[in-house]
């Protein structure tokens, strides 16, 4: 009924010679600011997952790195003579005792030839390492360097008596002099 009355007032004021401009809402409805806001919303939480799982990748990333880091470190001074090649289990580190560290020894078929094992892990609030790395060296074993320089000694001291005994005159005993 309002329509009827809009056009017919429209017919009667153009006929009149006066000009009545159509009303047109400029805006947006309610029902679209919902749809936009609700779209807004889910790209939102979209970019907060993504947001979210990139930092804990980063983390993660940055655990076995420093696990690495420390392994191959303590296997350095293990080869290096500065700790023992003794089986250790979940020693902590000095620096941070969070991290964790195993050594393992085995012998293997060929002698003097050890399996070295050297395992680094962080444990997180839980008691569940949250980061781990292991390294694998055959080594020789200290202990055959230890003997083959007693050995190689005892060859050169023999050696040596060899020596002393052919250059020594055959009356003089025990390496004194005839002159005495």
């Amino acid at each position: 009924m309002t329509t009827n009355r809009f056009i017919v007032l429209a017919r009667t004021a153009e006929r009149s010679g006066i000009r009545i401009r159509k009303q047109v809402r400029s805006g947006l409805s309610l029902l679209e600011v919902v749809l936009a806001i609700g779209i807004l919303l889910m790209s939102l939480a979209a970019l907060a997952q993504l947001v979210s799982s990139g930092s804990r990748a980063a983390v993660d990333s940055q655990l076995r790195t420093e696990a690495v880091i420390r392994c191959q470190s303590k296997l350095a001074e293990v080869v290096s003579g500065n700790s023992p090649l003794q089986a250790v289990d979940g020693a902590k580190f000095d620096d941070d005792p969070r991290w964790l560290w195993s050594l393992r020894t085995q012998a293997t078929a060929i002698p003097d030839l050890l399996d070295v094992q050297i395992s680094v892990s962080r444990e997180g609030a839980s008691g569940t390492p949250i980061a781990e790395y292991s390294l694998r060296r055959l080594l020789r074993n200290p202990e055959s360097f230890v003997r083959e320089r007693t050995n190689e000694h005892t060859f050169q001291r023999l050696q040596q008596t060899l020596i002393e005994s052919k250059t020594r005159p055959a009356n003089v005993p025990d390496g004194k002099d005839s002159d005495r």
